[in-house]
């Protein structure tokens, strides 16, 4: 309940707008799907915006049903893992319910982009768990050929994917593999080479296909200060990661849009949260045997699939601590916290002296009934206190979220691009900031992010901007107003600027000093109709001057100190009156 309560308050943010404009435009080819979009390779999450695009663009009801199906299929996929390892035991269900509840999965789920990324991959790495243990107990090759199979899956939507066959290699050390000491790492190659050839043939050509394609990325790996990657994994793992696996945290806080909300556990849930942690650690290190094995994979998980490629590819130092926040981030773990929790306080199916001596029966590995009484008190009392949180964080982050600006501005823009006169000349204009922020460049426009709304008459004037004489834009709440030039007016202090020559010159301030597209307001006298060219540096762009006194507008793309307007010598002449020059904003 609580993730249909958060994920239908959700609404498209940011990247969405860009995959949903990339995928309208664009053919169903590798151009498009092996595109890397800042670091991220992943041509099965943009097949699936490829079709849902051209089916119903910008529905989020569709949207939210795909994004609940698949998180009913990971909840499946996680179900099938812990019954294939630990057997079929009412055990199970605890690790069970805090994959399905916990609050860490919520904000990815609840954006598009992220669960794109994160949804499938959460179904990917428990089938492989589970068909590569099956594989351990079988000796199939066709298992090995399944998990391959899953993971190949998990990399189309997700590079963290990469480290399934890690999680693979470590549970298959620690668990199933019956030499102790520093040898276990070779007799585990050993032992299952078939295995890791194969998942290791996949993840190189996998890595190779990814370093080739990531010249396609807007951006590329950096490394910043040690500091600031130190800060992050504490933020993100102690406060985070712990307080969320727990059932909190509690408190949200959302950003300046209030689209999305960050974790704002209280420094006391922070204390009680990695309390719990280590008296979980240290429960399940007195009574199992090998617990340190599944402890070591979540924290080894952690450290190399959530703090690396995060530090590596998006920290920047003031995005230190709200990456610390996000809960995003962490929440393709919520898989591998469920087997580590099963694989920390279950026996794996058929394992002898699971538990240490002093909890078990003189004759077998079963827990003592006293013992037994007493684990299965405390994880009533602790799924109990789980439960309360979750739903508790739950409820609070579907309040601190408000999606209704941006529903409200894309229900208007949609009505207004629809129902516009054909004879309107509609122009470009960015997109709200609560939105988009400017860094998505192009896409960031009307042009391109509005494009399924729009009639082709006006995705070509928004595209163009042809000089108009009464151009239209959208507002900030996706209403078409007359387009106003945010910049400077230039008038001449007696009235019109002289024609010379075959024109008129008018100095300027560039906007931005480089080579870029600008919107134009001309006030003029002439005679007659007639044509003139208006230059900008090099670039130039042709309007046609009706008789009389009138203003035109129009796109300009260039850089200089200058604006020129030249038109026939032999012609008659003309007289500019004002110019303004700047970018298209609603009046």
């Amino acid at each position: 309940m609580g993730k249909w309560l958060v994920l239908r308050g959700g609404y498209f943010r940011e990247d969405d707008f860009e995959y949903v404009a990339r995928a309208w435009a664009a053919g169903f080819d590798f151009g498009y799907l092996g595109r890397v979009h800042w670091g991220q390779f992943m041509p099965g999450g943009f097949a699936v915006v490829w079709v849902v695009a051209r089916v119903a663009p910008y529905d989020w009801g569709v949207v939210a049903g795909v994004t609940l199906a698949g998180y009913a299929a990971a909840g499946l996929a996680v179900l099938r893992m812990l019954r294939v390892v630990a057997g079929a035991r009412w055990g199970t269900l605890a690790p069970l319910a805090v994959f399905l509840f916990t609050p860490m999965t919520l904000a990815a789920m609840s954006w598009w982009a992220a669960a794109l990324n994160t949804v499938p991959l959460q179904i990917a790495l428990p089938m492989a768990v589970a068909s590569h243990v099956l594989y351990l107990r079988t000796g199939r090759t066709a298992h090995v050929w399944a998990a391959a199979g899953w993971v190949a899956f998990g990399m189309l939507f997700f590079v963290k994917a990469a480290l399934i066959p890690v999680v693979l290699f470590v549970v298959t050390a620690g668990y199933f593999t019956k030499r102790r000491g520093w040898g276990v790492l070779w007799a585990t190659l050993r032992e299952c080479r078939a295995a890791w050839t194969v998942q290791g043939a996949l993840v190189v050509g996998y890595a190779a296909l990814y370093l080739f394609q990531l010249r396609t990325s807007a951006s590329g790996p950096s490394v910043p200060p040690a500091q600031d990657i130190l800060t992050f994994a504490r933020l993100l793992i102690t406060e985070t990661f712990t307080t969320t696996a727990l059932g909190g945290p509690g408190d949200w806080f959302a950003t300046a849009a209030r689209d999305i909300a960050l974790a704002a556990p209280s420094p006391l849930l922070v204390l009680a949260a990695g309390l719990m942690f280590l008296l979980l650690v240290a429960a399940s290190l007195l009574l199992r045997r090998r617990a340190w094995w599944s402890w070591a994979l979540l924290g080894g998980y952690l450290l190399l699939a959530d703090v690396l490629p995060v530090a590596l590819g998006r920290l920047t130092e003031r995005y230190v601590e709200l990456a610390g926040a996000e809960t995003r981030y962490v929440a393709d773990a919520a898989p591998v916290l469920a087997l580590c929790l099963a694989l920390a306080f279950l026996p794996v199916l058929g394992e002898r002296d699971a538990y240490r001596r002093a909890f078990t029966r003189p004759d077998g590995g079963r827990l003592r009934p006293a013992w037994s009484r007493a684990a299965r008190g405390l994880t009533a009392i602790g799924m109990a206190g789980f439960a309360a949180g979750a739903a508790w964080s739950s409820a609070e982050l579907a309040r601190t979220v408000d999606t209704t600006p941006g529903r409200v501005f894309l229900a208007s823009a949609e009505r207004s691009l629809r129902t516009a006169s054909p004879d309107a000349d509609v122009f470009d204009s960015e997109m709200p900031t609560y939105l988009m922020q400017p860094l998505f460049g192009e896409y960031a426009r009307a042009s391109r992010a509005l494009a399924p709304f729009a009639r082709p008459v006006h995705r070509a004037t928004m595209r163009d901007q042809p000089p108009s004489a009464a151009p239209l834009v959208l507002d900030d709440r996706g209403r078409l107003r007359p387009l106003k030039v945010w910049g400077k007016t230039y008038r001449p202090p007696d009235g019109c600027w002289p024609t010379r020559d075959d024109g008129a010159t008018i100095p300027v301030e560039d906007p931005t000093g480089r080579d870029d597209r600008y919107v134009a307001r001309l006030e003029y006298i002439s005679g007659v109709a007639q044509p003139v060219t208006v230059w900008l540096g090099q670039g130039h762009v042709d309007v046609t001057l009706e008789p009389g006194l009138h203003a035109v507008t129009f796109a300009i793309k260039g850089h200089g100190g200058t604006i020129r307007v030249t038109g026939d010598r032999s012609g008659p002449t003309f007289q500019v009156c004002a110019l303004a020059l700047g970018f298209a904003v609603a009046g």
